[in-house]
Parts: structure tokens; sequence; C-alpha cells
């Protein structure tokens, strides 16, 4: 009896094996990094062309020291500082925030860490419409390696 499931059994446990270890169904994200959502986010919407109510939203973009592009961004619940390079947007700085954001009024106070947080780490001034438009364009990198 048996050995009638020998043939079976082994190759059925190997492939066990294999996919407990190798999970391709799940993506594998650096510890630290955005996840998918978010960096898409991060990847793809400008401040200038969100719209009022978008949520998550981005706050600004700014140049941190070292020549890396890093992006504030607040949610319903969180927000933060994420900054990209060649693996993708690595969360710098995480908040909890409080407090939904309306359309018509945005209650600042909610984003102020954020916003401080960002000032420390910007080489200079926040992004403009055109500064992030090239930003994009160039996939967030700079011509410094970071």
């Amino acid at each position: 009896m048996v050995r009638r499931w020998v043939p079976i059994a082994g190759p059925a446990i190997a492939a066990s094996l294999v996919l407990a270890f190798w999970q391709p169904w799940q993506p594998s994200l650096p510890d630290g990094y955005a996840d998918e959502e978010l960096a898409s986010m991060l990847e793809n919407r400008l401040v200038s062309s969100q719209s009022a109510d978008a949520e998550p939203r981005v706050l600004l973009s700014f140049e941190a020291e070292g020549g890396k592009f890093c992006r504030a961004w607040r949610g319903a619940t969180e927000g933060g500082i994420a900054c990209r390079n060649a693996s993708g947007w690595k969360i710098e700085q995480e908040f909890a925030v409080s407090g939904r954001s309306s359309t018509e009024y945005r209650q600042a106070g909610s984003e102020v860490e954020i916003l401080a947080a960002a000032q420390e780490m910007a080489a200079g001034d926040a992004l403009d419409a055109q500064g992030e438009k090239r930003a994009s364009a160039s996939g967030w990198r700079t011509s410094v390696a970071n």
C-alpha cells in the first residue's frame, strides 16, 4: 500500500517545499518600503494634478541632502515621508495622523509634523509644478547615485 503512494507523495512534498519558500503570489517588498498602492501613488501623482479630495494625497515633493527625491504624503490615519532609491520608495518617516481632512477645509494641525520633518530633510525649497514634472519624468531619480 505504501509503495503505491511513493511516486505521488515524493513530488508532492517537493512541490510543497518549493512553494513554501518561493511564494510567487506574494510580492517581495524589502522592509521599510511603501506597499504597491502607496508606491504607485508616490510614483505617479503630482501635487498640481491631484483632486482636492484625493486620499491619500501628496503634500509636497522635495530634494533631500544627497540628491534623492522625497515626497511627503497624508492618508486618513497615517502619513509620512518616502524617498526614491533604486529599490523603490523607502519610507523614511511615518506618522499617525488624526482627523479626517475635508475637501472644503483642511486642518493643518494634523500635517504639521509631516511638513516640519520634510523641511528638516530638504536640501532646498519644495519642488514647484515644473520641478515635480521633471522629477517624475526622470523616474524620481537624479544624476547623483542614491
